[in-house]
């Protein structure tokens, strides 16, 4: 699309539609005069912004991206089915959000509506409450603790792992009191769902 708007006189056209489009911000408009004469200016780029952007090669193109994107989600909800093939799997998912628009890097975010309709169409999602289900420790259910680590000679707190510092605790005798963030919100939202399945809730 970038070769398309420099070269192609459409798209030079559009992109000297946006750059008036940019410069007649109305946001900025201090009267109504001056709103008006924005908006009308606007309104005039328009059919040249249209004709570039909604030719059939790009509609093409759009639509293939969302088939494909569709086909992807869909994967990635029958792969967790295919795992258990013998078995009816419940899926338990957080009620608070589903992580639409997170700045967090580095991870699959399943996040928006999409999941949990696709996973209504292949297995049961059990929407559960996740308040505090990243603050305490699956065994005790004793508040966690954020290790310190040492980063570019000062001491931060490292809050994609989670300890427990619990002494009566049976994770903390077999040292194994160290858990991921994800893994451990995970652990306590697997355990609150079965709380709601079984009507006997964990914690």
């Amino acid at each position: 699309m970038k070769y398309d708007k420099a070269k192609s006189p459409s798209g030079q056209a559009a992109q000297q539609a946006e750059t008036i489009v940019a410069e007649n911000t109305l946001s900025t408009a201090f009267n109504l005069e001056t709103f008006q004469d924005r908006y009308d200016r606007i309104r005039e780029q328009t059919p040249a912004i249209r004709a570039f952007y909604h030719q059939p090669k790009f509609e093409r193109r759009r639509r293939l991206i969302a088939w494909r994107t569709k086909l992807v989600k869909t994967k990635i909800v029958v792969e967790k089915k295919r795992q258990h093939p013998q078995k009816t799997l419940i899926q338990a998912i957080g009620h608070a959000g589903t992580g639409t628009g997170t700045r967090i890097k580095g991870h699959l975010r399943l996040g928006g509506k999409w999941h949990r309709q696709f996973t209504r169409q292949h297995s049961i999602a059990l929407i559960t409450n996740e308040a505090r289900t990243s603050m305490v420790c699956p065994y005790c259910r004793e508040r966690i603790i954020h290790p310190r680590k040492l980063t570019m000679g000062k001491r931060k707190l490292n809050l994609g792992t989670s300890c427990c510092a619990n002494p009566n605790c049976a994770c903390y005798k077999e040292c194994k009191n160290s858990f991921g963030r994800d893994t451990l919100s995970a652990t306590c939202i697997a355990l609150r769902a079965y709380g709601q399945l079984t009507k006997d809730p964990i914690f």
